[in-house]
């Protein structure tokens, strides 16, 4: 089942404040280090100041892994991009399949499938300006 708009921006939202607080901490940590290492008279002796030595040293790169993540929600929205353009298609080939004319002009039609399309990569519900009007009773 494909996302809403509504839950695909809380889930971003909710990435970039998890990436947000991860970047506060480890700014925090390393101005720990920074702080701890100016004051220290004993450095190669000092368990705390080894200990530091050893965290910075094996803490990962984090511009790799948001990368990854980066990517990884960009190619999941790329995905939701395909999968709507093919229930366009897929809709468009049934409509061919039974002569259900799109428009009554050739323009007209190439125009509804660029609007169709458009949409699809978007992923707004756009109103498709030749979609039948609704009946008006408060004439």
């Amino acid at each position: 089942m494909p996302l809403t708009n509504e839950q695909r921006a809380a889930l971003r939202a909710d990435r970039l404040a998890r990436v947000k607080r991860e970047r506060e901490r480890r700014t925090a940590l390393f101005a720990e280090i920074a702080r701890h290492a100016g004051g220290c008279a004993d450095r190669h002796h000092c368990l705390l100041c080894k200990a530091f030595r050893l965290l910075v040293e094996y803490v990962p790169d984090p511009t790799v892994h948001e990368e990854y993540e980066r990517l990884r929600h960009r190619l999941d929205d790329l995905a939701e991009r395909l999968e709507r353009i093919r229930d366009v298609h897929q809709d468009l080939s049934e409509n061919a399949r039974f002569g259900a004319p799109l428009a009554r002009t050739v323009h007209d039609a190439a125009w509804v499938v660029i609007v169709r399309l458009a949409n699809a990569w978007h992923g707004e519900e756009v109103e498709d300006p030749y979609a039948p009007l609704p009946p008006d009773y408060h004439i």
